[in-house]
């Protein structure tokens, strides 16, 4: 996440540092940015991304936590499938899709491997809700990959609900 400094800043110019990191990283992904890319549409000086983030992926995480954010707050419903079904329903129309089409195809991936990122699951209790949702992230992120496919997704979204509400 960022570093203190950012934290610091008045709510304006975050606002402008997030908004400046969503267009970049709207179109462009991870292996193609450039911290040139982000100051320049930010409007800072190149030390100051330094100053704020760590690195590319560390900026990136800061606009993601700030979109994935807005996006639950606009499509969740109590149930993910539901919301997912939704938000592929919709997306067309939503501001976001460019980034999280970027996030799905390409930089989901590169923040793995930067992070050597793994999720664990703390009780054989939990383990339908995990794997609901690794198949809601799944079936998203195939969705961008094959959107021609959409019909087909929301049907297997149906199918893991189902199962799920089968194992409990």
């Amino acid at each position: 996440m960022a570093k203190a400094m950012f934290d610091h800043l008045k709510t304006e110019k975050k606002e402008q540092i997030i908004q400046a990191l969503f267009t970049v990283f709207s179109k462009k992904d991870l292996l193609t940015v450039s911290v040139k890319d982000i100051v320049e549409e930010a409007g800072i000086p190149r030390g100051s991304f330094y100053t704020y983030f760590e690195d590319l992926q560390d900026a990136y995480s800061q606009v993601l936590e700030t979109v994935l954010t807005r996006v639950h707050k606009q499509t969740y419903t109590g149930n993910p499938f539901e919301a997912a079904r939704d938000f592929i329903q919709t997306i067309d129309q939503n501001p976001d899709r460019d980034f999280i089409r970027h996030y799905y195809v390409i930089n989901e991936a590169v923040l793995e491997a930067h992070q050597g990122y793994k999720e664990k699951v703390s009780s054989q209790e939990a383990l339908p809700k995990w794997l609901g949702s690794l198949a809601v992230h799944h079936l998203l992120r195939q969705f961008f990959l094959n959107p021609v496919d959409k019909e087909t997704i929301l049907a297997q979204l149906s199918a893991v609900e189902k199962w799920q509400k089968g194992s409990h």
